[in-house]
């Protein structure tokens, strides 16, 4: 796992232009391709890094509830998830007009018909009749339902700010580094020690990072769109075991019974 992330950070370094903190160690822009300056005029703008990871976020949602429609086939009731699916990509659409520039990014015409469309969706189909009764109270929290949607996407920007703090990490590591006011012969160890440092314990953040907020995403936001449901009982060691008890043509028998 930890390969995959390390090259998709390395992909994305190249692409965004940017290697332990610097631009590409300081080369020219004249020697950089023509694709990868519109790569980097793009991955490296603050406000599209965040639209990126909101769309992440969508997509990720999006993957539940999908995934819900169809073991949900041929009932009814996936036309609810499909309406949950558009109230994802509405959060994203409301998130992205809130959080980024006007110039960047302009909340479409037809974003609040999706919205209104995907919860009368949801309304309609989430319950069937005779669960009315016994479920109904499903209906009176679609509100609170809806936000919490736009909460979990907008809870997906984390991987943004532990992007940056990366960065910034990297930056502050380098200019303590290249600052010193030091001889030359006593400056290059020094500076390779700083670096080595500052940036083996980014890099060991970053990976433990991956773990973290993968973890978190994973368990909080995406299982609460599938419906997965954490449970268990309570962990008590060193607590005496009760004999067995089992049920075995109708007569309750313990373990040394089985014996």
């Amino acid at each position: 796992m930890l390969y995959v992330f390390s090259g998709s950070t390395i992909l994305y370094g190249v692409l965004g232009g940017t290697c332990f903190g610097t631009t590409f160690l300081g080369i020219s822009e004249k020697y950089i391709p023509e694709i990868l300056k519109h790569s980097m005029k793009f991955l490296s703008d603050q406000d599209y890094m965040m639209q990126l990871c909101f769309a992440l976020g969508a997509v990720h949602l999006s993957t539940a509830r999908i995934w819900n429609a169809l073991v949900l086939w041929p009932s009814k009731k996936l036309l609810a998830e499909l309406g949950w699916v558009g109230v994802v990509w509405s959060m994203y659409l409301i998130v992205c007009g809130i959080v980024m520039d006007v110039a960047k990014f302009t909340y479409p015409a037809w974003g609040p018909y999706l919205l209104v469309i995907s919860i009368i969706l949801i309304a309609l189909f989430m319950l069937d009749k005779s669960e009315l009764k016994t479920e109904g109270i499903s209906l009176a929290m679609l509100p609170l339902d809806l936000m919490s949607s736009l909460g979990d996407v907008i809870s997906y920007v984390r991987l943004y700010a532990v992007g940056l703090a990366s960065v910034k990490l990297a930056e502050n590591f380098n200019s303590m580094a290249l600052g010193m006011d030091l001889p030359m012969l006593l400056k290059i160890p020094v500076m390779i020690l700083i670096m080595g440092f500052g940036h083996g314990l980014n890099l060991a953040m970053a990976a433990l990072s991956i773990l973290v907020h993968g973890v978190r995403l994973n368990t909080l936001e995406f299982s609460s769109s599938k419906g997965v449901s954490w449970s268990g009982y309570d962990f008590k060691p060193f607590t005496a075991v009760e004999p067995a008890v089992a049920e075995l043509a109708g007569k309750t028998i313990n373990n040394k019974d089985l014996n």
